[in-house]
């Protein structure tokens, strides 16, 4: 029993190995200067505000660059209730490789900046909040993505090969730390967005934790993805801190 144990830790932990490289569409363009997507913003059943992914041209000490902000923001109505105004702003190589990570999250009272650079296998965080500005650095020889980077990568998969279940591990920033986080592939599912019915490609990113001795993954966010060649993200769900956003293009 000890022996198959072991086996079958030794076969898991090959299989997310294997899993680290993933790869890219071919007849896919992720990185699109001047492209905006817009979506609607609901916090649970309610109609929100307005949500959009732009992406745009820029460098990263001299080299040729993409800047993808993901900004957020509830309308006036809801925001008497509770307010949302989130910019998350990612900069990478045109391989997607991650350069820098810079988020301003403002949900009713809590409000937080976050910095992240990632250079020579240093990562640098920063995070201030009420004033108070705590920093950290952390070794790491891994490329270090984000949630909006992430994004893109699903986008970029190559779909023909994907199979459920399917999981591609990843070294992702947030706060001051830097942890193992899995992108899964789910399946396809139907989603209604810009007014109709989308048959789409489900991945979700997962964060595992361990709490009080048992292993406990969370899903911190979904995206549907359209499997044609835009391979365009109709649907993005973040796990707040106070509830789940839904955004879903227009």
């Amino acid at each position: 029993m000890r022996r198959t144990l072991i086996f079958a830790i030794l076969a898991t932990v090959a299989g997310l190995a294997a899993n680290k490289a993933y790869a890219k569409s071919a007849d896919s363009q992720v990185l699109v200067a001047g492209q905006e997507i817009n979506y609607s913003l609901s916090l649970g059943p309610i109609k929100a505000g307005q949500a959009k992914l732009v992406t745009t041209r820029t460098t990263w000490k001299g080299e040729p660059a993409y800047r993808i902000e993901l900004l957020a923001m509830t309308g006036k109505a809801v925001s008497k209730i509770f307010s949302m105004n989130d910019t998350l702003r990612s900069t990478v190589l045109p391989d997607l490789t991650p350069k820098a990570f810079w988020k301003h999250s403002q949900e009713a009272d809590y409000e937080s900046v976050e910095n992240v650079s990632f250079e020579d296998g240093i990562v640098r965080l920063e995070k201030l909040r009420k004033g108070t500005l705590k920093t950290n650095t952390v070794k790491c020889s891994e490329p270090v993505y984000d949630m909006v980077s992430l994004v893109m990568v699903a986008r970029s998969l190559d779909f023909s090969k994907l199979k459920q279940g399917q999981r591609f591990e990843f070294k992702v920033a947030s706060g001051l730390s830097v942890s193992t986080e899995y992108l899964e592939y789910q399946g396809r599912e139907r989603l209604k967005a810009a007014g109709k019915q989308n048959d789409c490609l489900k991945f979700a990113l997962i964060e595992p934790k361990m709490e009080k001795g048992k292993l406990k993954e969370t899903e911190l966010m979904v995206i549907y993805i359209l499997p044609d060649s835009t391979h365009l993200p109709v649907g993005i769900d973040f796990n707040l801190k106070f509830g789940t956003a839904k955004a879903r293009l227009l």
